[in-house]
């Protein structure tokens, strides 16, 4: 009997929990300002990492967010789940998001992927 660790037909980016989107968001991480690669209100990617941390680390970083005509700025617990050496990128879950900065996030988010979904159906 084969088994399958995810279902057929379903790639490991369709599975997850969270929908990301490119458009980046500022991370705060080990003194260093990164922009990420993808994020959703699970977690995130940076690249050029050239920090310390290896997976299972717990820390806290600084998200930089839009929220209308200013920037929020919260720290936030992660977890790394992800480090990349060679391709120096790191991958994170939020661990703790305060109700503001989660607020902020998602309305971000949700202005983005409303404009990308329209974009992508616009008959050009």
């Amino acid at each position: 009997m084969v088994r399958y660790s995810r279902p057929i037909g379903t790639t490991k980016r369709e599975r997850r929990r969270n929908r990301r989107t490119s458009v980046p968001i500022g991370i705060v991480l080990e003194g260093r300002l990164y922009r990420t690669v993808n994020w959703s209100l699970g977690g995130f990617v940076v690249s050029n990492y050239a920090g310390n941390l290896a997976v299972d680390d717990d820390t806290e970083l600084v998200l930089v967010v839009p929220y209308y005509s200013q920037l929020v700025q919260r720290p936030t617990g992660i977890k790394v789940t992800r480090v990349d050496r060679t391709l120096r990128e790191l991958g994170a879950a939020f661990t703790r998001l305060d109700s503001s900065m989660f607020d902020a996030l998602n309305r971000y988010f949700g202005r983005r992927i409303e404009a990308e979904d329209f974009l992508r159906r616009w008959p050009v």
